[in-house]
């Protein structure tokens, strides 16, 4: 059995101690490097949607999407809209105004209405119902509806975004 000289074997040791155990040897075949996240998978709330929103007291602060689906009721509407494809993306703007990008099976979907309401009554109740819970929905960069208590409320009279 050979036996390895001191100097090889102390070299390992300060290898490993000094990090280069991480990079693969000349010849060693290299690990695939990682891929980005698909585009479904990244942060939502990335990019803002609509105009920004000023922010009048702390109590009215508006919460990251992490925040807002550590509520179960509220992460289980929001699934479904984005699963069905009703809804691409969704932002925070205050407490009580919930801003989404809809989806590209908004106009042609089933059972949309619906949805909205179930969406609109879970972000009502994640907000302790504090004032009147809104849900804009944004299309290229402009407002085409609303979902309030009222209901999913679409077209040119409901175009003007909420303050």
């Amino acid at each position: 059995m050979p036996v390895l000289p001191r100097v090889a074997s102390l070299g390992v040791v300060l290898c490993l101690v000094s990090g280069c155990a991480t990079r693969s040897p000349a010849g060693a075949p290299h690990a695939a490097p990682e891929k980005e996240a698909p585009a479904a998978l990244q942060a939502p709330d990335s990019t803002p949607i609509g105009p920004p929103v000023t922010v009048q007291t702390i109590e009215s602060a508006p919460r990251s999407n992490g925040d807002l689906l550590r509520n179960p009721d509220f992460h289980q509407a929001m699934d479904d809209v984005r699963r069905l494809r009703l809804v691409s993306s969704f932002q925070e703007m205050r407490r009580g105004l919930l801003r989404v990008s809809a989806g590209d099976q908004f106009e042609s979907g089933t059972s949309v209405a619906y949805n909205f309401t179930r969406l609109h009554s879970a972000y009502s109740k994640s907000i302790d119902y504090y004032g009147e819970a809104i849900i804009e929905i944004w299309r290229n960069g402009r407002k085409v509806g609303e979902c309030t208590r009222e209901g999913l409320l679409v077209g040119p009279e409901y175009s003007t975004p909420q303050p």
